[in-house]
């Protein structure tokens, strides 16, 4: 079973969400549903994800990436991998 865990902090304006786990079709929605919170939040500029502790990717989370990235570009914020 797959498991993921966020932890966020702010640097400024910028969100900054930790993914540790598996990011996958059965996690997805966890790191979405944070994301989208933090995107829509009046003070933050930028999203960026810390991948560091992230041990398993598929298509579904490089989709939600993906999402995520253009609900950046699309209220004028940016998005960053690191």
């Amino acid at each position: 079973m797959s498991s993921l865990s966020l932890g966020s902090r702010r640097d400024n304006e910028r969100a900054i969400i930790s993914l540790d786990g598996e990011l996958d079709l059965a996690t997805v929605s966890i790191l979405r549903g944070a994301a989208l919170a933090e995107l829509e939040a009046g003070d933050c500029s930028a999203l960026v994800l810390d991948l560091e502790q992230l041990s398993f990717l598929d298509s579904t989370g490089i989709g939600c990436w993906i999402e995520l990235r253009n609900r950046a570009e699309d209220t004028g914020k940016s998005f960053e991998l690191r």
